[in-house]
């Protein structure tokens, strides 16, 4: 009988435990969703009232008018379904003509109810966007958003408890088993509290701030349409004397850039302001999708936001996104790994193909370096990342210990084929360059007449840059120009994806050419980048 007491005393202990905490659980969840204006004692709608009531939505500008309220919460535990649900009806921001306002990008919006509604019929089990649109942010960003749950992740964990308990039912011992299930409860109490203090988090900023100011609408208007933002969202680029808030506040509220590009434009400084960060490149070009890029372009600088600064110059070879693809692309990259490369590097160190000595007084002092090469006859653009600095001021030639990595940015029509192609061992000495002096060059194997030496300036991991030009007659290293180069890649060194691109090869199949020209080709560009 003592035993018993003592089994019960200690059950009635864990259920007072139990009790504690659901307690402390639900005064933490209702004084979060009190602070971001959710109505704490809510009471759920019914399947019938959700299936009838409709909303009308601003969605940045655009009015979609009778959503259904059951299909913007088909997804259950989203982000969407959350801020739909009810509760936060009158924490939602609200137009003129008390529609709600999401600060979305409409597009995205539009396909995301369509896929939804689809969903909710049976139609399809899961929303997936597509292919194309997996690179363009303005979509990507607003439906995983939406559609974000935090719960999800936590499935798995539910069918190991799940598990779990009907195990410890088979055992004869109650009061472990009693005992098991009790802690698995809590931790399942637990586990629910932070998907939904992450989901509550997730909702808050498309919420009202409780700045009446900052909460604000502002619109301009694009050849007969609204695009429209918060105050608080426009102020994000710049603050109040920005050229991009005066665009909605102050200058003539209209413009003819385009719908979608003006739509794109302001969605760049709706995402960042989301996150509570600063506009970086990524977001710019992310953003631009199908829009053509010349008025892209003009639409940003109509914008105040700087163009040559995320895209590029229009009159340069570096854009932002061939920075962002050698970042990617290096990443796969071990002992030696690439430098990570800014966003933005600023002007070119240099610029034209010229001779050995002016490239070298341009590049001293300098690292690490980008060499930005335009093929020629088919436009082809390669680069090479020099990890430590080109110091050359003896005559003969040298073998630095400077890491180099090589580039394919841009192919053809035909030649479509771009990537990374370190050379890692062997010829290439693990990828460290040669160089010439100021009178002696350097040799490199000539792939097109093999075993044949070849002179060169700079022989380095898939490129060799100033090899001779038929008919020119030689030259000290110094006044020799860097206008040719001898390209080359192995199977071991190429991404997957060249594997479907027929041409020749030398040495038994080993190396092969990266342009589309063969292993030699002229240059018709170059120029030259510090990344410090």
């Amino acid at each position: 009988m003592a035993d018993l007491s003592c089994q019960i005393a200690a059950g009635r202990r864990q259920t007072s435990l139990i009790n504690e905490e659901i307690t402390k659980v639900e005064a933490e969840m209702s004084q979060r969703i009190t602070e971001i204006g959710g109505i704490t004692d809510f009471q759920a709608l019914s399947t019938d009232q959700m299936a009838t009531d409709k909303l009308d939505l601003n969605v940045s500008g655009e009015i979609f008018r009778g959503g259904r309220r059951s299909t913007l919460c088909v997804r259950k535990g989203s982000v969407l379904a959350s801020l739909f649900c009810g509760r936060f009806d009158g924490a939602v921001i609200r137009d003129s003509s008390n529609r709600i306002f999401l600060p979305a990008y409409p597009p995205s919006f539009r396909w995301l109810v369509e896929q939804l509604r689809h969903y909710e019929l049976g139609d399809i089990d899961v929303i997936a966007l597509p292919a194309p649109k997996q690179t363009d942010l303005s979509y990507k960003y607003w439906v995983d958003a939406l559609l974000y749950d935090p719960s999800a992740s936590q499935a798995s964990n539910e069918d190991a408890n799940t598990t779990a308990s009907a195990a410890n039912g088979s055992s004869s011992n109650s009061a472990v088993r009693l005992s098991t299930e009790l802690t698995a409860t809590l931790k399942r109490i637990e586990e629910a509290k932070t998907a939904e203090l992450a989901r509550l988090e997730a909702v808050k900023p498309l919420l009202k701030t409780g700045n009446a100011d900052d909460d604000q609408l502002v619109s301009i208007d694009v050849l007969g349409s609204s695009v429209t933002v918060t105050n608080a969202a426009a102020k994000s680029v710049g603050a109040e004397d920005s050229m991009f808030y005066g665009r909605f506040t102050r200058y003539d509220p209209s413009t003819d850039c385009g719908l979608d590009c003006v739509r794109r434009i302001a969605d760049i400084a709706v995402r960042a302001h989301q996150e509570r960060r600063a506009t970086t490149s990524a977001d710019v070009m992310g953003a631009m999708g199908d829009v053509v890029p010349s008025l892209f372009r003009r639409g940003l600088d109509v914008f105040g936001i700087d163009a040559d600064r995320h895209l590029g110059p229009t009159d340069g070879l570096l854009t932002s996104q061939h920075l962002h693809n050698m970042n990617q692309w290096g990443q796969k990259w071990k002992d030696p790994s690439p430098p990570t490369l800014p966003t933005d590097v600023g002007e070119a160190t240099q610029r034209g193909v010229g001779r050995w000595l002016d490239f070298l007084d341009a590049v001293k002092d300098h690292s690490p370096l980008i060499i930005l090469m335009r093929a020629k006859d088919s436009g082809e653009l390669f680069a090479m990342v020099v990890a430590g600095k080109i110091d050359v001021s003896g005559p003969t030639q040298t073998m630095p210990s400077t890491p180099c990595f090589s580039y394919k940015l841009e192919g053809t029509a035909d030649c479509p084929y771009i990537g990374g192609f370190p050379y890692i061992g062997g010829f290439s000495s693990s990828g460290f360059s040669f160089l010439a002096g100021i009178e002696e060059k350097t040799e490199t194997k000539d792939l097109t007449n093999a075993p044949s030496r070849l002179s060169c300036l700079l022989a380095a991991a898939g490129m060799n840059i100033g090899i001779p030009q038929g008919g020119v007659p030689p030259k000290a290293a110094m006044d020799t120009l860097l206008n040719r180069c001898q390209g080359w890649s192995t199977d071991a060194m190429e991404p997957e994806e060249w594997a479907g691109w027929q041409r020749p090869t030398a040495c038994d199949d080993f190396f092969r050419p990266v342009s589309g020209l063969g292993f030699h080709f002229e240059l018709h560009e170059m120029e030259v980048y510090s990344v410090a």
